[in-house]
């Protein structure tokens, strides 16, 4: 996203004429860092996934030009929310994804990817002609729930917009100017 900025207000004007343009480019990346931070833990969510994606937005600014990015597979993650769509495997694997069943509570309560769990796998293929990963059974003892599906890709995901447009861009410059000068 390049953006232009365009001060109309005649206070905030006042405020920052004395600034050369690297002071203000300082200035705004600032403020949009601190708003696209806000909205990743805000849209995203407060929890370790949300949390992951705001620690790894950074900004560089170099003379009168700033950048916000992300770390390469956080911006793959990161775009994914922003605007949805199916999840699929970026090496061509088929995703292992877990399921809700009392063997995942027991085995898997937090939610592992199958290469983390300790336990041994094994696959099956049900009457429907799903593919499903099992813990492998004790001798003597009864096949449980399976803990994930193997997919190609999930069901398309529902876009949460969270990256700063233009506009959230330009009142967070004026909220910052206004609350620091």
């Amino acid at each position: 996203m390049r953006l232009t900025l365009r001060v109309d207000d005649a206070e905030i004007r006042q405020k920052i004429k004395d600034l050369n343009g690297e002071d203000l480019i300082t200035v705004w990346s600032e403020a949009v860092l601190r708003i696209a931070k806000a909205n990743a833990t805000r849209v995203i969510g407060s929890g370790p996934f949300g949390k992951s994606i705001e620690q790894n937005i950074a900004l560089e600014n170099c003379g009168l030009t700033a950048e916000i990015k992300m770390t390469a597979a956080q911006a793959y993650i990161g775009a994914h929310v922003h605007y949805g769509g199916p999840i699929m495997s970026r090496n061509g694997k088929t995703l292992a994804i877990p399921l809700p069943t009392s063997s995942t509570e027991r085995y898997n309560p937090n939610r592992l990817f199958a290469s983390d769990v300790t336990e041994k796998l094994f696959a099956l293929t049900s009457k429907r002609g799903s593919r499903l990963l099992f813990r492998a059974p004790a001798k003597g003892e009864k096949l449980e729930a399976p803990l994930f599906v193997l997919k190609d890709q999930t069901a398309p995901q529902h876009p949460r917009p969270w990256w700063p447009d233009e506009a959230e861009c330009q009142t967070a410059f004026d909220q910052f100017v206004r609350e620091n000068f």
